[in-house]
């Protein structure tokens, strides 16, 4: 460990196993290891849909035998290991003595891949734990078992942190990282599911799910506007 902060090399490539750890459909399900980012298409990077899968498979892997992380379309255990991956990341990139404009740009990309696990999350279950910071095991209990953020929350930090590393990523140039285009499309989508939630669900469990249905123009402005750019 000590001498990986010492080493651009060496950071690099523990970021590179930070992107392994996103799931562009689900994380491992037993049939291949179907995880990461690096043989897929940009077109087949959507969580709903991948090449010509039907309800029929859907169905067919629920109900045989497939149980690994609780079936094919959940996404729970393993994006919490690799946000506590991702958040140290951050806290050490952070104390580093790299150049700041280097350090804000991995920084930068390893925000995107947290908040694209929370994004994961919160399609699936509405308000989940948001942990930003790596916790002890002698940290206090309320840290250590948190209570769910609500929808809200989730949806409002996601695009808050797309917004913060916009301007540093907007001079990326390597080919197979993120982007500011990236981090517009994302924002977008996310956006979009936020106002699509405002509109048609409605608030339940005294305001853990839902949002307010006058918050939906919010949210598709945000979605327009970074659809547009």
């Amino acid at each position: 460990e000590d001498v990986v902060w010492e080493d651009k090399a060496l950071v690099d490539a523990l970021l590179v196993k930070l992107y392994d750890y996103v799931s562009v459909f689900n994380n491992d399900v037993g049939y291949g290891g179907d995880r990461g980012w690096a043989t897929r298409n940009i077109s087949e990077i959507s969580c709903e849909t991948r090449y010509g899968w039907e309800v029929e498979n859907m169905h067919s892997f629920k109900t045989n035998g497939l149980t690994i992380n609780g079936g094919l379309m959940e996404y729970w255990e393993h994006p919490y290991f690799a946000i506590r991956q991702t958040n140290d990341f951050i806290e050490r990139l952070q104390k580093s003595t790299f150049d700041e404009d280097w350090k804000n740009l991995r920084i930068a990309e390893a925000r995107f891949l947290r908040a694209f696990h929370y994004f994961a999350m919160v399609k699936r279950y509405g308000g989940v734990p948001l942990i930003t910071k790596v916790l002890q095991l002698d940290d206090p209990e309320e840290l250590l078992y948190p209570k769910r953020n609500s929808e809200k929350e989730i949806y409002d930090f996601i695009l808050s942190e797309l917004d913060e590393i916009e301007e540093p990523l907007k001079n990326t140039v390597d080919y197979g990282r993120i982007t500011n285009w990236t981090v517009l499309a994302m924002k977008s989508r996310v956006a979009l599911y936020a106002g699509s939630i405002a509109q048609f669900g409605k608030v339940q469990l005294d305001g853990l799910l839902g949002f307010p249905k006058e918050d939906a123009k919010h949210y598709y402005q945000i979605s327009y506007d970074a659809s547009k750019a």
